[in-house]
């Protein structure tokens, strides 16, 4: 079975590590709209998401990387 991910988060971590790490396995980006859209672009990803619970209901992923700030 292959893990298919969805991130949630846009910053700095996912950007510079997180995205390529997961290659082809990155199905969706939940973050502000335009970052989000921009990151999926970039590593092939088909799902964009602003809401959590949104993508959480709709995702196909089967595994989720949370890379929101502590505080969040």
């Amino acid at each position: 079975m292959s893990v298919d991910w969805l991130v949630i988060g846009t910053g700095d971590i996912v950007r510079k590590r997180v995205a390529a790490a997961l290659g082809s396995g990155l199905r969706g980006v939940c973050g502000g709209r335009e970052r989000a859209a921009a990151l999926a672009q970039e590593y092939g990803a088909e799902e964009v998401f602003e809401d959590v619970g949104e993508a959480l209901r709709q995702t196909t992923a089967n595994a989720v990387y949370i890379a929101t700030p502590v505080y969040r």
